[in-house]
């Protein structure tokens, strides 16, 4: 080995193999010993190896690259040759670089400004990395955090983020700004469109297959490309144009030749609709137009841009003039008033049923009820919308003039993040164009763009790590530096010049932080927000500038947060924190506190002991005079109580002995008419007296039970007319308690109502049943009274009308209005029934009256 030329160095687990001319030494690193030489034959010198699993990979100054499948080295004999033969697609180009990052990927730089792979053994192009005209890679590592770092020949180290948009710069038919449809067939190959020329169709691995265009007498202006069961139609300027996917040759007679049509949807059953610009829409059952719609036929509009069969094949029409659909051949006109703008460019339909389109105002959506705006002020990065579609993991991407809004959308089909992507983010193109995009079944999203077609890989947004972190590394006081010996504190703070859990003193309150996030993946895209524990209740808004001030911090202990947040912001999950401790000055210490408050609570003892003696006086006083007026009001009430029993018993002796005198009257007349109303008198009286002596009878002087008043006043009645008869009694009332001025009243009213039943109402029979119920409404507080008899009856008229009214009917009548009340005569069983409504009069007196 000692004459040889090494050219590369490289190791494994066990050995490290050094590449010359044509030859590998393989060495055994412990005992610096040589293990074994491998011979090989090239085109040209080797100047790079690379050994992944049991391949041998070797890169020239001037072949590209060779590989070779080998057992392992312990199997080979020492001098032994090895055949290398070219990786498939191989360059005659010098290889600058072999190398394989942590998931087995082969990455390869030749001198040809342009970054390789190595898939299934052949060498294919990394279209995300070119720099054409500019620089060769030259070297490539890929650090934990996913970021790619690649050496140039010229422009030095460049840093590249996992990259989750293609561009096509390397194709010229890809690279036209005036491409604006995209579609795919079965094998995953590309159809891409152009309105200058014509279609490319490509493989993404191979390259160009095919184009149609003018040089082989196809139109080189196409609006759209669609694949339909195994067809790609073809919509041009000059009409539409299918051909058979598999073979990629055209098949069967144009269909609307000579017509511009803009845009195309297939029905479930296989039915075309087909948007033109200029001449309205057609719908197309196999060669032949079975229906057209354009303005002369009341259509809102003769240019179609946009057409989509939903769910419900229902067809959806997007045209200059507003939004329309149509069901079952019957075309629906929405309002479009409340539209941002009647330009209908792009519609696509989400999962939920939701129709969205784009306009170059605003995006809409509509849910078969209400549209709703989305534009700059809801989070749109533009107003100016170019196409909208919705994919399958219910994202909304909305193209505009200036990059892409990606629109999340949660399980019910709210909006729950925005996401923004530009030529920052490598969506190079940045202006989109009308409807130009598409989803292939992998997922994967390309867009139509000023400059050219780009690819989004969803899979690899996600795979970048952005090793970053946020450091608290600067601490002032009023704008200075603070001086720690001064200064109780802990140990010294990782990385910097701070001292962890300081103490400051209480005029040392005004504090500025700084901090600084290292290791970003883009700087620009990184903002803060921070809050101090025990002093905001919230985190503040987020800030590019890495400093926060606070001033006039009150005693207490603190801790300063701070986090990072991305580009959208969304927190990062990178957080630093810096505690701290203000004291209090001695007039807010404890120790001056609890003097504070022994001489303050000594003094209250003080001034509560004197007006404890005080009060005591006071209240001794007071008892006096309480206790003597207590016994003053007790001999008030008893000899009030015993008035008020003995005004009771003389008034009920007076109306005894005015019964006595009307007895003694009644001796000396002979009139049977007459001696009758002296008996009716006798019996009003009566009744009242039995309720003065109810009134003496009861513990309380102001009420008495209606209940046991009316058992009492109708037993006598039945022994003042000495009635040999069975008469039941039923009376239906609970313990209700009544003051005199109402029981008087409703005591004169059942003398007259019971004194009649038992009078006139059981002629004939031998007995009879008399019946009196009471109950109160609670809500208006009125009482509902019903009296009767079932006996014979009479009529009804002479109680209606006065002229036909006996004394005791007028009687009734008067007395109902005096308890504010109604009577009448009712129907509720057989017999002769009064249903007298009233209220309670004591409940209604003034006080001054009571």
């Amino acid at each position: 080995m000692q004459s040889q030329v090494i050219n590369y160095l490289t190791h494994d687990d066990k050995y490290l193999y050094a590449l010359a001319y044509n030859k590998i030494f393989v060495v055994e690193p412990k005992s610096k010993t040589l293990y074994k030489t491998i011979n090989f034959q090239l085109p040209t010198e080797a100047n790079i190896i690379s050994i992944v699993k049991n391949t041998i990979y070797v890169g020239t100054k001037g072949s590209g690259l060779f590989k070779t499948k080998i057992p392992s080295f312990k199997k080979l004999a020492n001098e032994s040759s090895v055949l290398l033969e070219p990786v498939l697609d191989n360059k005659n180009l010098k290889t600058n670089f072999i190398y394989t990052d942590e998931g087995g990927t082969i990455w390869v730089g030749l001198n040809d400004q342009r970054l390789y792979n190595l898939n299934k053994g052949r060498l294919v192009e990394n279209k995300n990395f070119s720099f054409q005209n500019n620089a060769n890679f030259t070297s490539m590592l890929i650090d934990r955090g996913g970021t790619i770092w690649i050496g140039t020949d010229a422009m030095g180290l460049l840093k590249i983020i996992n990259p989750i948009f293609i561009n096509y710069s390397n194709n010229d038919f890809l690279n036209d700004p005036n491409l604006f449809t995209v579609t795919s067939d079965d094998n995953g190959t590309l159809w891409v469109g152009s309105r200058t020329k014509g279609i490319l169709i490509y493989d993404e691995i191979h390259g160009e297959l095919d184009t149609y265009g003018s040089p082989n007498g196809f139109p080189d202006h196409i609006n759209l490309l669609l694949n339909y069961q195994g067809k790609i139609y073809a919509a041009t300027n000059t009409g539409i144009f299918m051909f058979d996917a598999k073979t990629r040759k055209r098949t069967g007679k144009p269909v609307l030749s000579g017509y511009n049509v803009r845009s195309l949807a297939f029905y479930k059953d296989g039915t075309m609709a087909a948007g033109t610009a200029g001449e309205g829409l057609f719908i197309i059952k196999g060669d032949e137009i079975i229906a057209s719609y354009n303005e002369k036929k009341g259509f809102i509009h003769n240019y179609i841009h946009s057409l989509l069969v939903d769910k419900n094949n229902k067809l959806w029409v997007g045209t200059g003039n507003g939004l329309a659909y149509l069901l079952n051949e019957k075309l629906n006109i929405l309002d479009n008033s409340q539209l941002c703008n009647t330009y209908v460019g792009c519609l696509s339909e989400d999962r939920f049923g939701n129709i969205w389109f784009s306009t170059d105002r605003c995006l809409m959506r509509y849910d078969g009820i209400k549209y709703e705006k989305f534009d700059r002020q809801n989070g749109l990065v533009s107003n100016t919308l170019y196409l909208v579609k919705c994919d399958s993991k219910d994202n909304v991407w909305v193209g505009s003039n200036a990059g892409i809004n990606r629109l999340k959308l949660g399980p019910y089909g709210k909006i729950e993040k925005i996401d923004h992507f530009s030529m920052i983010d490598g969506f190079i193109g940045n202006e989109c164009n009308s409807r130009g995009v598409y989803e292939s079944p992998d997922g994967d999203l390309y867009f139509c763009t000023i400059r050219g077609l780009i690819k989004y890989i969803g899979k690899e947004e996600y795979k970048t790590v952005c090793n970053h972190k946020v450091i608290i590394n600067g601490l002032s006081i009023f704008y200075s530096q603070p001086v720690f010996s001064d200064i109780d504190h802990g140990p010294v703070k990782n990385s910097t010049s701070l001292y962890l859990d300081p103490v400051f003193s209480h005029y040392q309150n005004h504090l500025t932080f700084q901090f600084i996030c290292t290791e970003k993946c883009r700087p620009n895209d990184v903002s803060y927000v921070f809050k101090l524990e025990n002093f905001d209740t919230k985190w503040s808004p987020p800030v590019k500038t890495n400093i926060a001030t606070y001033s006039n911090l009150p005693a207490g202990n603190y801790t300063f947060v701070v986090k990072t947040l991305d580009k959208n912001k969304e927190p990062t999950g990178v957080t630093d924190t810096y505690s701290f401790t203000i004291t209090a000055p001695f007039w807010l210490k404890s120790w001056f506190y609890i003097t504070v408050a022994i001489l303050f609570f000594g003094f209250l003892a003080f001034l509560k002991f004197r007006s404890e003696q005080r009060d005591e006086f006071q209240r001794l006083l007071l008892e006096k005079k309480v206790n003597q007026r207590t016994i003053e009001l007790t001999k008030q009430k008893e000899e009030r109580e015993l008035l008020l029993k003995e005004i009771h018993h003389r008034v009920k002796n007076n109306l005894q002995i005015i019964n006595s005198l009307i007895n003694l009257q009644a001796g000396q007349i002979r009139d049977p008419e007459s001696l009758k109303v002296f008996e009716e008198c006798k019996n009003r009286i009566k009744s009242m007296a039995i309720i003065h002596t109810k009134f003496y009878e009861s513990k309380d002087f102001s009420k008495i039970d209606l209940a046991d008043y009316v058992q009492h006043l109708v037993k006598d009645l039945i022994h003042t007319y000495n009635v040999n008869k069975k008469i039941e009694l039923v009376c239906n009332i609970n313990s209700i308690q009544m003051g005199i001025d109402t029981v008087i009243p409703v005591g004169l009213i059942l003398n007259e109502i019971i004194s009649n039943s038992l009078k006139y109402a059981f002629n004939n029979v031998d007995a009879g049943v008399v019946e009196i119920s009471l109950r109160r409404n609670l809500q208006t507080g009125e009482y509902e009274m019903i009296v009767g008899d079932n006996g014979l009856g009479f009529d009804k008229e002479k109680f209606e009308h006065t002229d036909n009214s006996s004394l005791g009917f007028e009687l009734i009548k008067i007395l109902s209005e005096q308890l504010n009340g109604t009577v009448a005569l009712v129907n509720h069983k057989p017999g002769t029934w009064y249903k007298i409504i009233f209220t309670e009069i004591d409940n209604q007196r003034s006080p001054i009256s009571a």
